[in-house]
């Protein structure tokens, strides 16, 4: 039995949190582990421990270790602290798959979704899970709250971030940029997604910054000044 050990912020609270894997069997040739889990200091957030996909339901009632959908995380700010820890990339890409519901970065004007690189957030699966989803029937809801400056924000580790199926709404960021979406760092893409009732200085759906890049494909933009992209500016000459 090996243990690790991790220390980290999440979500503004210090702790540490030893890990146990334990070899259960094999199957087809493939190893299955089960994580065990105990907590030295509180932490409302769990950390999860790199497998590909990550659960997130509001109306999920089990442990929240977003291993499955019967203990998926109930809040999309735990989701994305436990794939920035396991550190994703282009060969270890993590998915997070968000049940219908509403979801909101804080109570914090400058509170946001920190996109992760190399995951990616699908919306539109039922309530307990489903196999595939269906944003029409069941939306996936991130929402500014109407106090929140912008819902998302691609950083400067979030390259290789993608979103998809979601509605993205409710940002009052009147002296910000970006409402919905403001990426300033990296690539993102975001796929058959709605931008409804968002509000920024510059871009009430999505503003791109200079440098950075976005591929948008099958979205709905319902919003003023849905979209501003940054040109890139030249040297300045003397």
């Amino acid at each position: 039995m090996k243990r690790k050990s991790r220390r980290g912020v999440y979500n503004g609270v210090k702790g540490t949190e030893v890990f146990t894997r334990q070899l259960l069997s094999k199957k087809r040739s493939t190893i299955e582990w089960c994580l065990t889990k105990a907590v030295v200091e509180s932490l409302e957030d769990r950390c999860f421990l790199s497998g590909s996909t990550v659960y997130v339901d509001q109306s999920a009632t089990g442990n929240q270790s977003g291993m499955d959908w019967a203990d998926a995380f109930t809040h999309l700010q735990s989701a994305l602290a436990a794939a920035a820890a396991d550190s994703p990339s282009a060969s270890n890409f993590v998915a997070i798959e968000v049940a219908e519901g509403t979801y909101v970065p804080g109570t914090e004007a400058t509170d946001t979704f920190q996109l992760v690189g190399n995951t990616s957030i699908k919306g539109g699966y039922a309530p307990g899970g489903s196999a595939m989803p269906n944003p029409s029937e069941c939306p996936t809801i991130l929402s500014g709250g109407g106090f929140n400056s912008t819902v998302l924000t691609s950083g400067p580790t979030a390259s290789g971030a993608s979103l998809n199926g979601l509605t993205i709404s409710g940002s009052s960021g009147v002296n910000a940029f970006g409402g919905g979406l403001l990426v300033s760092y990296g690539n993102v893409t975001v796929n058959d997604c709605t931008f409804s009732d968002n509000t920024a200085l510059c871009g009430g759906g999505i503003y791109i910054d200079a440098n950075s890049s976005a591929t948008i494909t099958n979205c709905a933009f319902r919003t003023v000044n849905p979209a501003f992209i940054r040109p890139i500016q030249s040297p300045a000459t003397s």
